[in-house]
């Protein structure tokens, strides 16, 4: 029997023997009340034979963890729905049934979810409301709403790669690749924004249609992609479903982050996420909404719990230096854990002071500086290099691109008071986004 016969067999099985919740599900008595709208029998069909694609990095064992997935399973009704701002599209949560499975359901929040981020459910009025409790109604979240903050460390700049939309070659991190990539990710809204807004700046009434160049344009009005000085630069971006926002941060010009900002998930999807962490490889926090999972699938998220042992127990002072650095990119923001810091500013080695005091320098942690100073007499040269910052107040803000993105031709960053600073490229290379946009133009021609 062939891939397509077997499918269409899931079928059949299910209208010989349809569970006895079927018969109600999409009425009164069973999902209707939450926009839940039934297929007819007649149009039911199986799960394998959905071509919709989540548009993110792709993996043999995410591929066959799919298929297995949706082996057997029929889709059987659909609804609620949520709209992609500035598209117009209405995306429609799936439901299957599977005959040898009567005693559930499982829930796709879009056709676009791969059945590893199906959501099993028991088929009662209690158990539906379950899954969609957190996505419907669609909640309207800013920063101060989410109860969830958690960072990871992804890599080093130099390290970290991520695909060319055009070539599909890997090529090094940085903002030009990162938006456009995302632009094709179907688990975040369309436009990312900058540290200088804290919050989504789109409005949500965007609902029809807006053409690329438009929201181009509305960008560059409200300096959408600009960092804020003094700030940690960063690009964010607005989950589709459960508006948490997924943010790429660079500190301390090499190490890449990313935060998550969110509400935990419901006790049903976070069962998906303990899965996924267990078989699939990934390694997020256990209550992150699911299409934040979903768009950071290829990601590496190394969490503070990754990383704690190169400072609880390096093996030499490199290896606690570094670890150093990336503790503090995971903690900024958090002033009690940030200031453990302070436990190795007097560290006998001078490799890990003045770790410290590279840290100290680019959060303008002025007390930090002070301890390694105390510390540091016997090194003339730490000493004159911490003095030195101490008379500038700090190293001042970083005003260095490195996200190595020209920002719409716009001024890259904005001041505390609203004044423009272009900014500069590291390295001092002003060049390389033009040279960028000429490799892509010849590809998207070829």
């Amino acid at each position: 029997m062939s891939s397509t016969e077997n499918a269409f067999h899931g079928v059949e099985a299910l209208r010989a023997t349809p569970p006895p919740w079927l018969e109600h599900l999409g009425t009164d008595a069973l999902g209707a009340q939450l926009g839940i709208v039934a297929v007819p029998s007649a149009e039911w069909t199986p799960a394998e034979s959905s071509k919709a694609n989540a548009r993110t990095l792709e993996f043999d064992h995410l591929t066959a963890a799919n298929a297995s997935g949706r082996a057997g399973k029929v889709l059987v009704a659909r609804g609620p729905s949520t709209t992609w701002r500035a598209l117009g599209v209405e995306v429609d949560v799936h439901w299957y049934a599977d005959a040898h499975d009567p005693d559930r359901i499982w829930c796709a929040l879009a056709d676009f979810y791969p059945a590893w981020l199906w959501v099993a459910a028991e088929p009662t009025p209690e158990g539906l409301a379950e899954v969609l409790s957190s996505t419907f109604p669609k909640p309207a979240l800013r920063m101060v709403d989410f109860t969830r903050r958690e960072r990871g460390f992804v890599g080093f700049l130099e390290e970290v790669s991520l695909p060319n939309v055009y070539s599909g070659k890997m090529v090094e991190f940085n903002g030009h690749d990162l938006d456009r990539y995302y632009t094709m990710v179907h688990y975040v809204e369309k436009q990312s924004w900058g540290s200088h807004h804290s919050d989504d700046p789109l409005r949500d009434t965007i609902v029809k249609p807006v053409s690329p160049m438009a929201m181009s344009a509305a960008s560059r009005n409200g300096m959408h992609k600009q960092q804020r000085l003094g700030r940690v630069p960063s690009m964010t971006w607005r989950t589709l479903h459960s508006r948490s926002y997924v943010s790429f941060e660079i500190h301390m010009q090499n190490i890449v982050c990313v935060r998550l900002s969110y509400v935990p998930a419901p006790a049903s999807h976070q069962a998906v996420v303990a899965r996924c962490n267990v078989e699939l490889g990934f390694n997020l926090p256990a209550d992150v909404p699911l299409d934040v999972l979903g768009s950071l699938t290829g990601i590496p998220f190394n969490g503070e719990r990754d990383i704690i042992e190169n400072i609880t127990a390096p093996e030499h002072p490199g290896q606690l230096a570094t670890g150093l650095r990336i503790c503090a990119a995971l903690w900024e923001g958090d002033l009690a854990k940030t200031m453990r810091l302070c436990e190795y500013a007097a560290h006998p080695e001078s490799t890990v002071r003045r770790a410290v005091a590279s840290i100290a320098r680019y959060y303008n942690m002025t007390f930090l500086l002070h301890r390694v100073a105390l510390s540091s007499d016997e090194s003339a040269e730490l000493r004159h290099a911490i003095d030195n910052a101490l008379e500038q107040n700090g190293q001042g803000p970083d005003a260095t691109n490195v996200f190595r993105d020209t920002f719409g031709d716009e001024p890259m960053f904005v001041g505390d008071n609203g004044q423009l600073h272009d900014g500069f490229w590291p390295d001092g290379d002003d060049d390389v986004e033009d040279e960028e946009e000429a490799e892509d133009e010849a590809e998207a021609e070829s």
